[in-house]
């Protein structure tokens, strides 16, 4: 979930000029690195070295 914060940075953050796609994907990427850091923050990683 992606809160309003959120949303309001992402588009801050784009040119001017984009196409919905690009929004898309930002958000996308954004909501999938907000995933990753409350599963790291939970202690839920999966390490192989």
């Amino acid at each position: 979930m992606m809160f309003k914060a959120s949303v309001i940075q992402t588009l801050a953050s784009m040119p001017y000029n984009f196409s919905l796609d690009e929004l898309i994907n930002e958000f996308i990427l954004v909501a999938k690195i907000n995933e990753g850091i409350k599963q790291s923050e939970e202690g839920n990683i999966n390490s192989k070295v």
